[in-house]
């Protein structure tokens, strides 16, 4: 009975204690450029539930109680005047620039200059796409946050991180395979489901422009036919074609029997073309075949005869190479390369700037980036080019990554490192491994 009693006091004096304290007051920096709300708690000292900051082009990470992030607040008991600072993802959505370390056979991240953001734990991790990145740990598949965060926790069909490899993009949504390695469904960016469908997906039906390519089976000796659905998981037309090509600025090419045509985003006929083949460019890894209104293909001339050329949505064309394929263009240069796979520099007059004597060594993703293009000379070794053809990185390396954010990550007497688009070294050419993945490529 003396116990009872003691207890009842204890919680007697306690709730007169905790009744009698001050009121506490919560800031709210939101570090978004709304202003900073002020919160009275109760007596009680939890903090009601404050609605998700946002920060255009960001995602909300959670709040802490440092502005400079150290410790996170969980939601716990709040007994003295607090401040709380929103913490939103390092790098703008879709943007994100880290390279992947190995350190004692497991697998982090950090930035380019060395700043570990995802302690080496993993078995095997992709780099950040859209905010979120996928673990493999125990043969279990995760996604992550910047923070670490695990924030759903799976074991998928389809084990592999660069082949296919449920990723987000700018519709928010990944794929994931069912247990027949082909109907898919679609997540968002915390795991939940958002479109479930009885279509077949292959590495290609990814979302783009809210359009994701499904396809048809019709047995082992007729091919898949391919069409296209909406955010809703509906086709946006009853038409199934020989073969799709993802859809960007509004548009996607098809091919069915009277050749390739275009489409627009509600599954209309917007283009009738002579074109014969669609080539990829690249928007980092990630194949496109439509960049800044533009595509490379393979068509017949007045002619009759098969030449390489640029047009744009209208089927205008605006440079040909009747001898050279084209491999990508920028806004100043148009690249050519040769059955020899060398390097042809015009400009957009038609004009010859630089012929090369180098083979392009970032394949697929050809191309100017941060306005220099990976080379290889006739001795295997890498560098890169300007726009003019001038060698900014010399020959000296074994392997150089594209240039992203101003920063490549390159291969040296068997050693990586990092370098920026000057060839200073930004992080010692010291690791057994690094690579830097930044884009998803999916085939």
């Amino acid at each position: 009975m003396k116990k009872y009693i003691a207890i009842f006091i204890l919680f007697f004096l306690t709730s007169l204690l905790y009744g009698c304290s001050k009121k506490v007051t919560v800031t709210i920096h939101f570090n978004n450029g709304e202003p900073n709300q002020v919160i009275d708690l109760d007596e009680i000292g939890y903090l009601p539930v404050v609605q998700t900051p946002e920060k255009d082009g960001y995602e909300f990470l959670g709040w802490y109680y440092q502005s400079d992030y150290q410790t996170a607040y969980r939601g716990e008991r709040i007994i003295k005047n607090t401040h709380l600072y929103a913490k939103y993802s390092t790098y703008a959505l879709g943007n994100e620039s880290f390279v992947r370390f190995e350190q004692d056979g497991k697998w982090g991240l950090m930035i380019p200059q060395g700043k570990v953001i995802i302690e080496a734990i993993y078995d095997d991790i992709s780099t950040f796409n859209y905010g979120r990145a996928m673990v493999i740990k125990d043969q279990t598949f995760n996604y992550i946050d910047e923070n670490g965060t695990v924030l759903t926790s799976w074991r998928p069909y389809n084990p592999f991180l660069y082949d296919g490899i449920p990723h987000f993009l700018e519709d928010g949504l990944s794929i994931i395979f069912g247990d027949d390695y082909t109907s898919i469904d679609f997540i968002d960016r915390f795991g939940v489901i958002q479109i479930q469908t009885n279509h077949i997906g292959k590495g290609d039906s990814y979302f783009s422009n809210g359009r994701a390519i499904v396809y048809k089976r019709h047995g082992n000796q007729i091919p898949d036919t391919c069409s296209y659905i909406d955010l809703n998981g509906h086709l946006i037309t009853d038409t199934f074609y020989k073969s799709c090509y993802p859809y960007n600025e509004g548009y996607a090419y098809i091919e069915n029997d009277h050749g390739y045509q275009q489409l627009g985003l509600n599954g209309s006929m917007s283009l009738e073309t002579n074109y014969v083949e669609i080539y990829p460019l690249y928007d980092g890894v990630k194949p496109v075949y439509i960049l800044n209104s533009l595509s490379i293909v393979k068509r017949l001339n007045e002619n009759n005869h098969l030449v390489y050329s640029v047009v744009d949505l209208d089927g205008h064309v605006l440079f040909t190479s009747p001898t050279e394929r084209i491999i990508s263009f920028s806004e100043d240069r148009i690249l050519t390369m040769d059955n020899g796979e060398l390097i042809s520099i015009y400009d957009w007059n038609g004009n010859l700037v630089s012929k090369t004597t180098y083979q392009p060594a970032t394949y697929p993703a050809y191309g100017y980036y941060d306005g220099l293009m990976v080379v290889m000379n006739d001795q295997n070794l890498m560098g890169a080019i300007d726009q003019d053809g001038n060698v900014i990185i010399p020959f000296e390396y074994e392997d150089i990554s594209r240039f992203k954010g101003g920063f490549s990550v390159v291969k040296k007497q068997g050693l990586y490192g990092v370098i920026n688009t000057k060839n200073e070294i930004i992080l010692g050419i010291t690791y057994h491994h690094l690579k830097y993945y930044d884009d998803i490529l999916i085939f």
